[in-house]
């Protein structure tokens, strides 16, 4: 029911990068219409970026809370 994008670099995540998941979401989106997108990330998200993705329904959570398997 949902696909969490991992993004796990250091350096800031900035308005290009919200871009091309915004992308990638809408593509996503297009095949499953009922999938929800979120993004983890371990660098800091730029607050244009963040309110960007929000107003596009994409969730972002941090990437050192989330427990994935392996």
């Amino acid at each position: 029911n949902e696909i969490i994008i991992v993004l796990d670099r250091k350096s800031r995540i900035i308005m290009k990068d919200g871009r091309r998941i915004a992308d990638q979401s809408r593509s996503i989106q297009a095949v499953e219409p009922k999938i929800s997108i979120a993004v983890a990330a371990s660098a800091p998200v730029c607050r244009k970026t963040r309110t960007y993705l929000n107003k596009r329904g994409i969730a972002l959570m941090d990437l050192d809370e989330l427990s994935l398997p392996g």
